[in-house]
């Protein structure tokens, strides 16, 4: 045979199946052919993946020698990159198709990729809560990502707890038993793709206030005054009302110490108690009733002989109301001889 002769080009990139192609930051996008391709002899398919939606060599960030496309240097997340089937030969088996190759094909269409960057969050500065015993702690966070959120997270004490997060700025929310720490361990937004960087709060779980009444002097006489002290468990500042049985309150605002001295004069035997108790966190529960006892004062009538001859006995009777017996009695003459 003499001569030359001008082979057919037959290579032809075909298609790709239409859907999105998306993957999380770290994963990697699985291509789908249709099928419709044609190879030549040492034929290879690549896939070139360039920023815009039009095939250019001279934009090319990468030629895939397989269907598997990754993130690479000169790509960033959140950005729709565009692939495009390529066939020509591969004469040095590299994998690579020849782009000098006079029967390369490029195929037609261009189909669009995305690499969604991964959630992250952490919890809120100071990342300290404090609760009351029995209550729920709220820590807010700082999140971003592709809402809703499942935020999964682990406890000092070995428990696992999970949270659905709509939006940054929200509370993940739970009842500790204890205080402890509570870690982040993972973020899994609605892309599918998944954080496992860790941040740490701590919650620390209080006691209800208590507070105590006493006084030195529970019983008094008319007219006189006494001392309640109240001695208060608790995280400052506090708030309290004393009251009585009698109708009156006593306010107490912003206290910033563990003890208070309230002075009352009480006119009748009267009940004391501390009710609406609240520290910086908790609220508590009534205090102790007190009981002060107020003596009426003793009061004397003096009753006996008016008139008497001199030398002969006088017999005098006291009747006393009210105080307490015994009594001491001292009498008086009108020239005050006792």
């Amino acid at each position: 045979v003499q001569g030359q002769y001008t082979c057919q080009c037959i290579s032809d990139a075909g298609t790709l199946v239409t859907q999105p192609y998306n993957a999380c930051k770290d994963g990697s996008i699985t291509l789908i052919e249709n099928g419709d391709k044609v190879t030549d002899g040492n034929d290879k398919i690549n896939f070139a993946v360039h920023p815009n939606p039009s095939y250019a060599a001279n934009e090319v960030i990468k030629y895939f020698p397989t269907n598997t496309i990754t993130l690479q240097a000169g790509m960033t997340e959140e950005t729709t990159y565009y692939v495009t089937p390529i066939v020509g030969s591969d004469s040095d088996g590299d994998g690579l198709v020849e782009l000098t190759d006079g029967c390369l094909s490029i195929g037609t269409t261009s189909y669009p990729l995305l690499f969604f960057g991964l959630p992250h969050g952490t919890f809120d500065a100071p990342a300290y809560a404090k609760v009351c015993d029995g209550a729920n702690a709220s820590l807010p966070l700082t999140i971003a990502g592709k809402a809703p959120f499942t935020v999964e997270t682990l406890d000092s004490e070995g428990n696992s707890l999970s949270n659905t997060i709509n939006a940054s700025g929200d509370n993940f929310v739970f009842t500790p038993v204890d205080t402890l720490t509570i870690d982040i361990v993972r973020i899994t937004d609605a892309n599918g793709c998944v954080s496992t960087i860790k941040d740490r709060a701590t919650v620390e779980v209080l006691n209800a206030p208590e507070l105590t009444l006493s006084t030195t002097t529970p019983n008094i006489c008319l007219g006189e005054s006494l001392d309640i002290d109240l001695a208060i468990k608790g995280e400052i500042p506090f708030n309290f009302d004393l009251v009585d049985d009698q109708g009156n309150t006593f306010n107490f605002v912003n206290i910033l110490s563990n003890t208070e001295t309230q002075s009352v004069s009480p006119t009748t035997t009267t009940e004391y108690q501390v009710i609406n108790l609240t520290d910086d966190v908790c609220i508590g529960q009534p205090s102790n009733k007190l009981t002060v006892t107020v003596n009426s004062l003793p009061a004397g009538l003096i009753s006996g002989n008016t008139t008497l001859c001199d030398g002969d006995n006088l017999t005098l009777v006291v009747d006393i109301t009210g105080g307490q017996a015994p009594y001491n009695v001292d009498l008086a003459s009108p020239s005050g001889t006792k």
